[in-house]
């Protein structure tokens, strides 16, 4: 079986063109062969023309009448020099020939492996522009892939960072709303406390807290971030003015005729308080979370960008 298959041996540059030069020596004594061999036909042919116009020998002289066996005369050493030299001419030639015929045969077998040896060299060529152009097209395939991909990508990202960014105007607000809240019940407490003193009162074990004069500052820089974030984003999660003044409700009917309902309503405020600092805090939190995702969010759109 390992005759059968012959292994195919990839070409080089080098090889290739030393198999076109052997090719073309091969080719070149092969002329030179044809042309010596047409020689040799044509000087074969004249000189056996002139053969032909030589003149016969004369025939043999007999001395006698009466003898019975005639006396050959031999010949002359010319004429026996000239048939040496054609019988010896005709001999070189044949071997002339044949060895033409051999070296024709080899050089014959020489070209017919050198002509496979340039098929296969140019089907290897061919399976290799194949090859190319397939993974020309499989790449520009995965390059189409990539870039729909990058800009679906990018779509979603886009429309993660508009839903990012209203949740942070929602949460923003929410955060105002809070801190409104807070501060209107910090000042239901002073103003409580500040009766009960005034009234002469029970001691009430809280602290008095001092107000925020710059509140109003602050809500203004605040909502300023918050329309700076986003102007084109509507508020989808807004408190009511009816449900502040349910929550107040409670903080503003603090004075009461009787010590106990002031005690109570102060508990419920000093509550209120700490409940809007827990929730003010988580969405703090929220917020932060939020802005953080929504900068690695545009760092990675950045990113595919340059892409």
């Amino acid at each position: 079986m390992a005759d059968g298959y012959r292994i195919i041996e990839r070409w080089t540059l080098r090889s290739l063109v030393g198999a076109f030069l052997d090719l073309a020596i091969a080719y070149i004594f092969l002329c030179a062969a044809a042309a010596a061999f047409a020689a040799a036909k044509f000087f074969s042919f004249f000189g056996s023309e002139s053969e032909s116009e030589s003149p016969a020998p004369p025939p043999p002289l007999r001395l006698g009448w009466r003898r019975d066996e005639p006396i050959p005369v031999p010949l002359s050493f010319a004429d026996l020099d000239e048939g040496e030299i054609d019988d010896l001419a005709i001999e070189e030639l044949k071997r002339a020939i044949e060895e033409e015929r051999a070296a024709r045969a080899a050089l014959s077998r020489e070209l017919e492996k050198e002509r496979s040896a340039a098929a296969s060299a140019a089907d290897e060529a061919m399976a290799m522009m194949l090859r190319l152009q397939e993974e020309k097209a499989a790449a520009e395939i995965e390059a189409r892939q990539y870039r729909r991909v990058v800009e679906e990508k990018s779509a979603y990202d886009a429309e993660e960072m508009q839903t990012l960014k209203e949740i942070i105007v929602r949460r923003e607000r929410e955060k105002l709303v809070l801190e409104t809240q807070l501060e209107d019940c910090q000042q239901q407490m002073f103003l409580m406390i500040n009766n009960n003193n005034d009234t002469g009162g029970g001691d009430i074990n809280l602290d008095p807290i001092d107000q925020d004069h710059g509140a109003t500052d602050k809500e203004k820089e605040k909502e300023k971030e918050v329309a700076a974030i986003d102007g084109r984003v509507y508020d989808v999660h807004v408190v009511d003015d009816d449900q502040n003044a349910e929550h107040l409700k409670p903080c503003r009917t603090g004075s009461g005729p009787s010590e106990a309902a002031t005690a109570e309503q102060s508990y419920d405020i000093s509550s209120s308080v700490s409940v809007g600092d827990a929730e003010r805090l988580v969405l703090d939190r929220e917020v932060a979370q939020l802005r953080r995702r929504l900068e690695a969010i545009q760092q990675g759109r950045e990113r595919l960008r340059f892409r």
